[in-house]
């Protein structure tokens, strides 16, 4: 096992390298047409972070407007905190009813972005409505031009844009923040790195949660894992809910306690019932999306050794997945182990690309 990903690692550095090359080249018209995914399977659907027309945007300066600049004096700015940037700020309209608001691209001091939606309260200040981490993958769905369904980590939400060319540059700096925290996808330390820093940043005040509460973690695991079973996209709002769970390593190590004593009472190797087993994979893949550090040292020796028994006797395709989910929560348990927090790091410098294009309102400001 270890050989193995030292060899991967070992190549995807070295291609790694090789695009880092690429930076002062010329922006290119367009994406590939064409995806190449990255090498490391934390990241394994992430064209983009190989994509020229998105990576070279890091090191280039971005038109930038002068709303930016206001969104993070007015909102994102905290006394005696560190510095948060905004990287893009776009008007539109989430949710069924359309509601009117600001999307705002945020990255922190210590590199974790978010993005985050900002609301007009009733005495006319912008507000925080909530908040996602960037953590895996980012996609548009498109039902016109400029309107669709956006996917945030598989989070669905309907938003739409007052033109399609606001729509694209939301979408394509989403990818772009994406591209600055996690490089070409390829190594797995930066990304679980990465990812804490941007799960802790969304979890720094109750606003960043959207609807501003914090869940039940024994109401939302029991929802998940019970005896009232249901997968697939009907079980989405549980697992939404079990993610703000998890932004914290107290709410994450609830998580997965209830998900050990779910298989040491050993009904889901016993019925095998498909349902239950898809849920308890899907538990830990988000666990491998959020990683926090464990209070409790004891739960990933158990995980692992779960996933184990979880694997026998299962179908080729939904063993391969278990045994994925198992490799993946083993390659982030030693680096949270040395993980630390935002507030004992150093600032790690910001992108070019938060700085304005040239002769702009932005620039002169």
């Amino acid at each position: 096992y270890q050989s193995a990903m030292t060899a991967r690692q070992a190549k995807a550095e070295s291609l790694s390298t090789a695009l880092t090359r690429e930076e002062n080249l010329p922006l290119p018209p367009s994406p590939l047409p064409v995806p190449t995914y990255p090498t490391s399977p934390l990241m394994s659907r992430a064209s983009y972070l190989r994509d020229p027309y998105f990576f070279r945007r890091v090191t280039r300066r971005n038109p930038r407007r002068e709303m930016e600049g206001k969104f993070e004096d007015r909102v994102f700015m905290q006394p005696n905190a560190g510095t948060v940037r905004v990287l893009a700020t776009v008007r539109c309209k989430v949710g069924p009813m359309e509601k009117e608001t600001f999307a705002c691209i945020v990255r922190d001091w210590a590199g974790g972005f978010m993005l985050a939606f900002a609301e007009t309260s009733s005495d006319g200040e912008l507000v925080i409505a909530g908040a996602y981490p960037l953590l895996e993958h980012v996609e548009m769905q498109k039902s016109s031009d400029s309107k669709g369904t956006l996917f945030i980590d598989d989070i669905p939400m309907q938003i739409a844009f007052a033109s399609p060319s606001e729509c694209d540059y939301l979408i394509d700096y989403l990818k772009v923040a994406m591209c600055a925290a996690y490089g070409q996808g390829s190594d797995d330390h930066r990304i679980t790195t990465m990812r804490a820093y941007a799960v802790e940043f969304s979890s720094m005040e109750m606003a960043y949660y959207p609807g501003g509460n914090v869940p039940n973690v024994k109401t939302v695991m029991q929802a998940i894992l019970g005896e009232d079973l249901k997968d697939g996209t009907s079980m989405d709002p549980h697992f939404h809910q079990m993610r703000l769970c998890m932004r914290t390593p107290e709410g994450r190590d609830a998580v997965l306690r209830a998900w050990v004593r779910s298989m040491n009472e050993g009904a889901v190797i016993k019925n095998r019932r498909p349902a239950a087993i898809n849920n308890h994979v899907r538990v830990i893949e988000e666990a491998v999306r959020h990683p926090c550090y464990h209070n409790d040292l004891s739960l990933p020796g158990s995980v692992v050794a779960n996933l184990a028994l979880l694997r026998s006797e299962q179908p080729e395709g939904v063993k391969a997945r278990i045994e994925a989910a198992r490799t993946s929560f083993r390659v982030i348990t030693p680096i949270m182990e040395q993980w630390r927090s935002r507030s004992e790091v150093d600032d790690r410098p910001f992108e070019l690309m938060f700085e304005p294009t040239e002769n702009t309102k932005a620039w002169q400001q």
